[in-house]
């Protein structure tokens, strides 16, 4: 659905990530319950894609002489950097290990996160490394996601020096 109603670098997502219906092989259900999430930066596509939700699970319940409903729950807000903090944590990174280290190229994340009840609140930062290594190609939200320690580690160090800035501060 996605590919056919948002351009392709908006970055939304819609995902069904539970389905509860019947408990039995052989008896047809009386309904199923669908969870998931819809996710973009703009709230004109949201609008749009919680409206062709809408409109698939009505015709899908239509078409099998049944009922469908939607109800939405309002997201996550965008999460928003804040641009003093980027500017000392690029300096801690260029300190640590390297210009080539950090880039602040904006990385089309998929418009929603927890971490945007934060920095809706307080100057926040929020940053993405690079978890990707020979033998560990998985794509994060995904069960077999995992960082190694090779990454992990350093990365934990630069963002306790970043915290430790910030109170000698």
């Amino acid at each position: 659905m996605v590919s056919r109603e948002v351009p392709g670098d908006d970055g939304a997502v819609v995902t069904v990530g539970v389905i509860r219906e019947g408990e039995a092989a052989n008896i047809i259900c009386p309904s199923v319950v669908m969870e998931g999430t819809i996710r973009t930066r703009s709230p004109v596509r949201r609008a749009l894609l919680i409206q062709r939700v809408r409109e698939i699970a009505q015709g899908a319940a239509s078409m099998h002489r049944g009922q469908g409903g939607l109800i939405i729950r309002a997201g996550e807000p965008p999460v928003m950097n804040d641009p003093e903090m980027v500017n000392r944590f690029r300096q801690l990174v260029h300190a640590a290990v390297g210009h080539e280290a950090f880039s602040d190229e904006k990385q089309r994340g998929d418009g929603s996160d927890d971490f945007g009840f934060y920095s809706a609140c307080v100057p926040s930062i929020y940053f993405w490394f690079g978890s990707r290594a020979p033998g560990n190609d998985s794509h994060l939200h995904t069960p077999t996601f995992g960082v190694s320690d090779d990454l992990l580690i350093p990365t934990t160090e630069l963002a306790v020096g970043y915290i430790l800035d910030l109170l000698r501060s």
